[in-house]
Formats: C-alpha cells, sequence, structure tokens
C-alpha cells in the first residue's frame, strides 16, 4: 500500500510503508508530516500512521514466529528523560522545544507512560508563575486598588488555595477536551493522551501567567493554541475537529451563562 506524504501544505510524494518507516528513522519524514492512503477518513500524522502499524504488528503470527521489533517512535519530552539534567533544566529544555515547535513536540510526545510526570510539570511551573504574580500585583493592588490588609489575605489564601485548585483545574480541562473528542468522533486515544497534552500546554505556557495584569489572558490564549496542536497529533484529527473540541466547550458555557442571567434578569422584572 501507497501513502501520500503532505508537509506544510506541500506535497512530498507517495511512498511505501518501508520508505516511510526508513526515512522516519533517518529523519527524512517528520513526525508531524501528514500521511494519506485509500481507506483512510482523514490524513493523520505520520507518528500515529506508524504507531498503529506497530500496534498491529505485534500480535502473535499464525505459525508461532515471534513478531518484528520496532524501535520506539517517540522519545518523549526531556521532563521524561532523568538524564536530560536536573528538574529545572529539563523543565526548561521541554518548555523550549514546546513553545519553538510545539507540532514536532508533540509528534514525539508519548502517548503513555502515567499521568505523574506530566502533572507535575504543569504543577511545578503553574505554581511558580502564580507566586511570581502575586509577588508582583500584589503591591500594585495594596496601592491604587484596595485595602492593604485585604490584599495581604487574598493573596494569602490564595497561595494557600493552589495546590488545591490546579488538579482539579487540569483534570477537568483534560476531561471536557476528551469528553468533546469522543462526542464528535475524534478519541483516537485514551484519556491519559489527552491529559498528557493538556499537561504540558498549559504547563509550558504558564511562566507567562507571572507577567502582571496581562498575563493570564496570554497564557490562556496562547494554551488554546497549543492545545489544538496538541489533540491533532495525539489523536491524529484535523485541525479543524481538534479546534472545535476546544471552542465549542466554552460556547456551550458562554451560552449558559447568557441563559442564566435572562433567566435572572426576567425573574427580576416579573418582580
Amino acid at each position: 500500500m501507497n501513502y501520500h506524504v503532505n508537509r506544510n501544505g506541500a506535497d512530498l510524494g507517495i511512498f511505501s510503508l518501508e520508505q516511510l518507516q526508513g526515512g522516519y528513522a533517518s529523519g527524512e519524514f517528520e513526525a508531524s508530516d501528514l500521511v494519506w492512503c485509500e481507506g483512510m477518513p482523514e490524513w493523520k500524522p505520520l507518528s500515529t500512521v506508524l504507531a498503529d502499524m506497530q500496534d498491529t504488528s505485534t500480535a502473535p503470527s499464525p505459525d508461532g514466529t515471534p513478531p518484528p521489533a520496532f524501535e520506539p517512535l517517540r522519545n518523549g519530552p526531556a521532563w521524561e528523560q532523568p538524564t536530560a539534567g536536573n528538574v529545572f533544566e529539563r523543565a526548561l529544555t521541554t518548555v523550549k522545544g514546546l513553545i519553538t515547535n510545539p507540532r514536532h513536540f508533540f509528534g514525539d510526545m508519548r502517548l503513555e507512560g502515567g499521568l505523574a510526570k506530566p502533572f507535575w510539570f504543569y504543577t511545578l511551573l503553574s505554581v511558580i508563575a502564580a507566586v511570581v504574580n502575586l509577588a508582583v500585583e500584589t503591591p500594585f493592588r495594596m496601592m491604587f486598588f484596595g485595602n492593604p490588609e485585604e490584599e495581604l489575605l487574598t493573596a494569602g489564601i490564595t497561595v494557600f488555595l493552589i495546590p488545591f485548585l490546579l488538579p482539579i483545574a487540569i483534570f477537568s480541562s483534560a476531561g471536557i477536551s476528551h469528553l468533546f473528542l469522543m462526542m464528535l468522533g475524534g478519541a483516537n486515544r485514551p484519556f491519559e493522551a489527552t491529559f498528557r497534552v493538556n499537561c504540558y500546554a498549559y504547563g509550558a505556557i504558564a511562566p507567562v501567567q507571572a507577567i502582571p495584569f496581562l498575563g493570564v489572558f496570554v497564557a490562556s490564549v496562547w494554551g488554546l493554541v497549543l492545545e489544538i496542536f496538541g489533540l491533532m497529533d495525539a489523536h491524529g484529527i484535523s485541525g479543524g475537529k481538534a479546534t472545535a473540541v476546544v471552542l465549542l466547550p466554552m460556547a456551550v458555557i458562554f451560552l449558559l451563562c447568557c441563559g442564566l442571567f435572562m433567566t435572572i434578569g426576567f425573574a427580576a422584572a416579573g418582580l
């Protein structure tokens, strides 16, 4: 069977499966290159196609001979490689790789291996960013926006709640994304893949939140873009479907809020 390969809108040609495997191993093809062949409903990242081939190739053969051995197709980020340096070096390398080339990063991201490592990546960077943001913004708020004692109390309560709020935020975000993936027929991988995308997308961009006042907004928008790229590569779906998965929940929440406010308004007017 022959496969069409496309990179950033440019047609690279038609290749056999053996040529794809060899080209990927040699660096000729990238994990994020899109691949299509007859019978496939849509283009998929090369890494996803090869991973699927690996899964089907590992089934026992009829004559009892062992299946051919394959090298891992996804190396994973520096954060998950203890030999890549200390904790902060691995975090910095991971952030740099994701920000500069998100398609390559997510194309090489492991789709399994546990929730702990990506979760602690997200938690570490988010906590640091939140504390720095509070340390910078609180003096301004004390001087211009409110009572100093109240602002200090608010900052202290926020710092106390952060360790409890972060797990709720990331599991909720990943859960909602995976739910909409299932609803739109794009959940080609288990929840763990979606969770990993969310942790790395929003964790890598968390340091931007340290920027006073505008940082949280910029990080939120940037994180949505990174999540779209991540879902495309992790689940092998189109950009349109990944965008719908990310934006539809916000549209639903917006409509629910509008309905709630309208109901309250009508009720108040009736009184």
